[in-house]
């Protein structure tokens, strides 16, 4: 699970052709990575997310999982004082992705 963590970050910085300095943090199975809100972006986001998730369900058998919340902010509320309402809300989705955790595919599968 630890290389999991390790490797995710990494491809998604190099894919993206970001830096290290877009990871804001890295620690205890989460990582948050500030990118630019672009729809190619997160297309290749979510196509990302779809083999990291068909891969970890078909090799682990569901016993092994990844989820991505994902929350678009502003200029404004990433140097805001109140930044830390922000990841709050991120926790939130975060939490609710764990527990639709497999949904894709499982509706892929069942419909």
């Amino acid at each position: 699970m630890q290389l999991i963590n390790e490797i995710v970050p990494k491809k998604i910085l190099d894919k993206f052709n970001l830096t290290s300095a877009n990871l804001l943090y890295f620690g205890g199975g989460h990582f948050i990575i500030i990118m630019p809100n672009i729809e190619k972006y997160q297309k290749e986001l979510d196509e990302i997310y779809d083999i990291l998730i068909n891969n970890l369900f078909v090799s682990h058998k569901g016993k092994l999982g990844i989820v991505f919340g994902k929350l678009a902010i502003s200029y404004r509320e990433f140097f805001d004082k109140n930044f830390s309402l922000s990841l709050e809300k991120l926790g939130e989705i975060t939490a609710l992705e764990k527990k639709r955790k497999f949904s894709t595919i499982l509706n892929e599968a069942f419909f």
